[in-house]
């Protein structure tokens, strides 16, 4: 089977974090042979993906008074032939529809909810992003949708109930339910839990850092944090047009001794498993491979619901979710962690092998049998 993977760019994010553990996967797997595509040169996995063929597309944007191809891209199927097509992201299942053949098997993956499918509404003519995503989803639809139809893959329940809204005709009967794999065995520890009394508690939170995100309410649970003469410290890893704003209230709050931005890091395993606590704020979460790598860390996780996260974390087994965005809430989560060794054990301990059961073989399977099963009706 040849499968070709086509993803916006390899930055350090869940969709690509997901792609680069499937595909480590795939090359343990026989006659099974892949390539990535990337729309942009863009690579933070670099020694991950040494061993991959990845060919750059040198994408684009579509415009109206441009040609409506990619050379790249028509060179690369034209050679490799793919019995599977892939895309990740929108950009690059936009980019699928500019050739397209009914010898291939299309699969469209939905790391969000894919707003740029939602339906088209009389108030939307005000505004220019959902005008420009009412044109790309019938140049979708004409092009690719109702020639040679996709199949479509969801990553958690969130994101399964809107594909089902926002996806039109024959396709509605091809969303599957696939949730994340990833690679357990390289988060996993067997470091003893110890209480967290008499120490510098470290919470961790890893992310980009946008506005979905959230890491500013991060401060506003550090001002509670010290309040209560908390020794502790929040390590905030990742990047993103949010960094100076967040190292600015960091700055404004005199922080700077209990909240440390570390930017973009390639060790974040380790620190998982040096984290106390993972702290994640973000207001909306399609998935959330992190709280899986914590999980498999024995970390702890408190979180705000990002919804899409509610596949994730059993409230009080695994880790603590809330609703609603109050500090308090966080802060009373963080010091009863702390004082109760036997919760924070338990917690510890449940939590990784829950993770164990999103080992990426496991996904890998459910996956490759999705594929061959598409693959079996053309036959």
């Amino acid at each position: 089977m040849r499968i070709l993977y086509i993803i916006n760019d390899l930055r350090k994010g869940g969709a690509e974090r997901y792609l680069v553990d499937l595909c480590h996967d795939l090359k343990n797997r026989d006659n099974i042979n892949f390539i990535i595509a990337t729309l942009y040169p863009r690579n933070e996995f670099l020694d991950e993906t040494k061993d991959f063929t990845i060919v750059n597309l040198s994408f684009e944007n579509y415009s109206l008074r441009k040609k409506y191809e990619n050379s790249a891209y028509k060179n690369l199927i034209e050679t490799f032939k793919p019995d599977v097509i892939h895309t990740h992201l929108f950009l690059a299942e936009f980019l699928s529809s500019f050739y397209v053949s009914n010898k291939v098997k299309y699969f469209c993956h939905g790391h969000d909810e894919l707003a740029q499918l939602q339906k088209f509404k009389i108030r939307d003519v005000f505004n220019k992003s959902k005008i420009t995503n009412r044109l790309e989803k019938q140049i979708l639809l004409k092009k690719k949708y109702k020639t040679v139809g996709t199949n479509f893959i969801a990553n958690s329940t969130d994101t399964f109930n809107k594909l089902t809204t926002n996806v039109i005709g024959n396709n509605k009967n091809k969303i599957k339910l696939i949730q994340y794999g990833f690679d357990f065995h390289k988060f996993h520890t067997d470091k003893e839990i110890l209480p967290l009394f008499n120490k510098k508690i470290k919470i961790l939170n890893v992310g980009s850092f946008q506005d979905k995100k959230n890491q500013i309410f991060i401060i506003e649970i550090a001002k509670q944090l010290r309040k209560q003469n908390l020794n502790f410290e929040i390590n905030l890893v990742g990047h993103g047009a949010n960094y100076d704003k967040i190292k600015a209230e960091i700055t404004k709050n005199s922080l700077e001794g209990h909240v440390i931005l570390h930017g973009l890091i390639n060790n974040v395993k380790d620190w998982f498993i040096d984290a106390d606590i993972y702290l994640h704020t973000a207001w909306y979460e399609p998935f959330g491979l992190v709280f899986l790598e914590a999980m498999a860390s024995k970390t702890p996780i408190i979180t705000l619901d990002g919804i899409g996260n509610r596949d994730l974390i059993e409230n009080g087994k695994n880790g603590f979710i809330f609703k609603e965005q109050h500090a308090n809430q966080f802060v009373e989560k963080i010091i009863e962690l702390c004082e109760n060794f036997s919760l924070l054990k338990e917690i510890s301990e449940y939590a990784q092998n829950y993770a164990r059961n999103f080992n990426i073989k496991e996904k890998t399977d459910e996956l490759i049998s999705f594929y061959l099963g598409e693959l079996s009706h053309s036959k």
